[in-house]
């Protein structure tokens, strides 16, 4: 395998040149699981390991933010949840397709969650 490493990344990947991948690699340290998978399955399965981790990552605070905007501005919580969830979901796409790719939604998810952030710490300025 590691001495025909570029062909069979660049079977998966085209654009590979077999120099560092900016944003890391997708392995995650489970070749234990995944040794008779081929390099492709591995690559793919990886990506989507790596697709989850990203979504869990920020899952608590996010949901604790929630619930803290939504003790006052329930609307807020409720619209700034569902674009985060929409815009993680277009992150995960976007990842699984390239790993550059996830910007797309990423942008949107840092924007929206400086605004729950914002709100989180009005309401808890106003509870107070």
């Amino acid at each position: 395998m590691t001495e025909n490493f570029l062909e069979e990344h660049q079977k998966v990947n085209p654009n590979a040149t077999g120099k560092t991948i900016k944003g890391g690699y997708p392995d995650n340290g489970n070749g234990y699981y995944s040794r008779k998978l081929s390099y492709e399955h591995w690559f793919k399965f990886n990506l989507h390991q790596r697709a989850h981790l990203l979504a869990l990552e920020s899952i608590f605070n996010l949901c604790f933010e929630i619930l803290l905007t939504g003790i006052f501005t329930p609307w807020a919580a409720f619209t700034i949840g569902c674009v985060i969830f929409v815009a993680r979901i277009v992150t995960v796409i976007g990842y699984l397709k390239k790993p550059e790719f996830r910007a797309i939604g990423g942008i949107v998810v840092i924007l929206s969650t400086m605004v729950l952030h914002g709100y989180a710490i009005y309401n808890v300025v106003q509870f107070f």
